[in-house]
């Protein structure tokens, strides 16, 4: 027959503190993934944010290119830009150069001519506003 001892030391986890432990490392791991998940689409927002930036600014730099070498050849339309013959235009959500995709996820191209300076507007398909203004040299 055993009698209690208190001095005894017990070894080994009850029940309830198996649980406990358990509960409270599935709560941390949830919050690690929400806190990984949530960093991941912010990393792909910027990503894309980013690339649509580089298309716009490329669109931006050619189009100037081509009206420093053409200061005396462009047509300016709403909508619509021709520079040396180089038709630049939106084909449904891309902005084109002839038939060539310049910058893809545009919603709307505007320009204006006045006084010598011409303003481009891009709107993209996620309704950020890029724009500049040119000025033709004499």
């Amino acid at each position: 027959m055993k009698i209690f001892n208190p001095t005894c030391k017990q070894q080994g986890f009850t029940l309830v503190e198996a649980l406990a432990t358990i509960v409270i490392m599935s709560l941390v791991i949830l919050l690690l993934i929400g806190i990984l998940s949530n960093g991941q689409k912010q990393f792909s927002k910027q990503n894309e944010k980013n690339r649509e930036l580089q298309n716009i600014s490329y669109a931006f730099k050619i189009i100037t290119k081509e009206i420093r070498q053409h200061p005396n050849d462009i047509v300016a339309g709403a909508n619509d830009l021709t520079i040396n013959g180089i038709h630049y235009h939106l084909n449904g959500t891309n902005f084109m150069r002839d038939s060539v995709i310049v910058a893809p996820n545009i919603q709307q191209f505007q320009v204006t001519e006045l006084d010598g300076t011409i303003s481009l507007l891009f709107i993209s398909t996620t309704d950020e506003t890029y724009s500049t203004q040119i000025v033709k040299r004499k």
